[in-house]
């Protein structure tokens, strides 16, 4: 039988644990010294997790603020994670993983990090390539990142808030556990009461998203089911509370409800109606020739667009990263949409001259939330799917501005040809529009 023990509930297993670990590497010196450290923390930074098996450690796995690396804003990472020689092929190495995650998320930790040439493996778990980085003695790593499993701190806050609270749903990107998708945590809390709101959470640089809503909503399982924006979400949804057990059950119906020809149909005739008047929108003021509404609303054509071809293929809409999902799940289309837009990429140096424009145009907490969307983006301008949404950020930011012809003279400074807009021609672009609704009549 399998169990767990942390170095700071189990002291008395250090020297073994420094000599299992040493087993593997080299540095002796340098473990013994954060493994030692594991035996004097409860509820920080770092800690020790050991796989015991009679009565012997065939397993470990360290969680610590941050890995030696260029890239010095990441934490914490997990490090080592080390099966014995003898155990491995039996699955724990996934067991493991799983532990320090459930851990890490006690711990209040949202995202986890690890550096490793180990190419493949680790995708198995549901890690995600975070990018690349070199150790502060030069060698080159692949960093990847994962969620952790589970919100036990936000939970506790809001039971406390709501305490007639049914059920709690995690949703959207870090539901689906996109790894680099995750700067902000989408969560659904269900109550028995009428209250409705909206609610923000900055906390650790993260944003929470929270809506609060009556229980009553997931009665009427058919209205979520044809609802584009909402039924993805419940299809990747997991379970943070559940009081009465029955939240399980419901997921797995509407899971297997969500594929259905007759749900898909109607989601995707929704989002053609909303496409169809953000099109009249372009073409309404492509007539009345002002340069600036012309490429905030092809911007938002765009943006839908991309939700739409999701919707489609049965993946959730992204408000960002739309286009970069859309590459994953139809090239065609993406293809497509590259070539309507008529752009390509702008340089790094581009990117980061726009960076002061964003920081100008969101500010305080939600910039913090921003930037890191921001970042994201310009680290990968240099591809096509760079620059969509860095565009569609802008032109958010700025449509209802009184300031905005400022900021847009500002932007082509900066950008020069490369900035979005309708194609070449209104007629180009009424072609481009029948394509696209031609494709999405085809159920």
């Amino acid at each position: 039988m399998i169990k767990y023990e942390t170095l700071y509930e189990s002291p008395h297993r250090l020297t073994d644990c420094i000599d299992f670990v040493k087993s593997q590497f080299n540095n002796r010196e340098h473990f013994e010294t954060v493994l030692t450290q594991c035996t004097q923390t409860h509820d920080k930074l770092p800690q020790g997790f050991m796989q015991i098996k009679d009565n012997k450690i065939i397993g470990y796995a360290g969680l610590i603020e941050k890995e030696p690396i260029i890239l010095d804003d990441l934490s914490p990472f997990i490090s080592p994670l080390l099966i014995g020689a003898a155990e491995r092929g039996n699955g724990y190495g996934s067991e493991l993983l799983r532990h320090v995650r459930e851990e890490a998320g006690k711990l209040g930790f949202v995202k986890l990090y690890l550096t490793t040439n180990h190419i493949g493996y680790y995708e198995k778990y549901a890690f995600r390539e975070y990018g690349l980085s070199n150790f502060t003695w030069g060698m080159p790593t692949k960093i990847y990142t994962v969620n952790s499993i589970g919100l036990p701190k936000i939970t506790k806050q809001l039971l406390i808030e709501y305490p007639n609270t049914e059920t709690i749903l995690l949703r959207g990107s870090f539901a689906r556990n996109d790894g680099i998708d995750v700067q902000d945590i989408d969560i659904s809390v269900y109550h028995d009461s009428t209250e409705q709101k909206e609610v923000h959470i900055f906390e650790n640089g993260m944003f929470y998203d929270i809506a609060v809503e009556p229980v009553s909503v997931l009665s009427d399982m058919d209205k979520l089911l044809c609802d584009p924006y909402i039924a993805g979400s419940f299809a990747d949804a997991r379970i943070l509370f559940d009081k009465n057990g029955r939240t399980e059950k419901y997921l797995s119906d509407f899971c297997k409800a969500f594929p259905k020809s007759e749900y898909l149909k109607k989601r995707v005739s929704e989002i053609k109606d909303n496409l169809e008047k953000q099109y009249q929108d372009v073409l309404t003021v492509c007539e009345n020739g002002n340069e600036i509404d012309i490429h905030c609303r092809f911007a938002t054509y765009t943006w839908t667009l991309c939700d739409a071809v999701l919707i489609k293929n049965m993946k959730s809409p992204s408000w960002i990263r739309g286009l970069h999902k859309v590459s994953k799940v139809d090239k065609n289309m993406f293809n497509s949409i590259v070539d309507a837009e008529g752009h390509k990429t702008i340089t790094r140096q581009q990117a980061l001259d726009l960076l002061p424009l964003y920081s100008e145009l969101w500010q305080g907490e939600f910039w913090d939330f921003m930037k890191k969307e921001i970042e994201w983006l310009i680290l990968n301008v240099s591809e096509t799917i760079g620059f969509h949404p860095l565009n569609i950020c802008f032109m958010m930011g700025i449509y209802k501005r009184k300031d905005r012809a400022e900021y847009f003279e500002r932007w082509k400074q900066i950008t020069g040809k490369y900035f979005i807009s309708p194609i070449t021609s209104i007629e180009k672009y009424k072609a481009f529009h029948g394509k696209i609704m031609q494709y999405l009549s085809v159920i």
